[in-house]
């Protein structure tokens, strides 16, 4: 069993703890993205739909918007799941941006060994 701040994995399920909290099986899973939530839409909407780069935007467009690091996971039926990494609302380019990324691509990976 792995465990995240955010996600716990059993033998084949998995446990979202900060998002769209629940149980889920892992044999269920279609498709998985890491991805950046505009900060200010977080539980306004349906998960990550507004999204924000993972590189540096043009000068004049709010240069350094916050976001949260985070995993939207599409199952077979068609439900979309999201897994919030970050804890709190980050900016591109920080320390914590870059751990959260890191920690998202760890939960990925065991993600992406079940699909």
């Amino acid at each position: 069993m792995k465990s995240f701040r955010s996600v716990s994995f059993d033998s084949d399920t998995f446990t979202i703890l900060d998002g769209t909290t629940g149980t889920y099986n892992l044999c269920d899973i279609d498709k998985i993205w890491i991805l950046n939530e505009k900060a200010s839409k977080r539980g306004k909407q349906e998960p990550f739909l507004a999204l924000v780069p993972n590189g540096p935007l043009p000068t004049g467009i709010f240069s350094e918007p916050y976001l949260f690091v985070g995993l939207k996971i599409i199952m077979k039926d068609g439900t979309i799941c999201a897994i919030y990494v970050s804890k709190e609302k980050t900016q591109v380019g920080t320390d914590q941006y870059k751990d959260d990324r890191k920690e998202a691509e760890a939960i990925k990976k065991i993600i992406a060994s079940y699909i």
